[in-house]
């Protein structure tokens, strides 16, 4: 789930809409990927 949230987001970013990738859009994508993942966590951890 964490490579299709982040790559398919970088693979947009790059290959469909044409957008300059840099450092900051990296920090950016992994940064909601791994809010995504924990809320995916969250969701199906009922101890939590």
């Amino acid at each position: 789930m964490a490579h299709l949230l982040l790559l398919g987001s970088l693979a947009s970013a790059l290959y469909i809409l044409n957008l300059p990738v840099d450092d900051a859009m990296v920090t950016d994508l992994a940064t909601a990927a791994a809010a995504g993942i924990t809320a995916l966590a969250d969701r199906s951890d009922p101890m939590r």
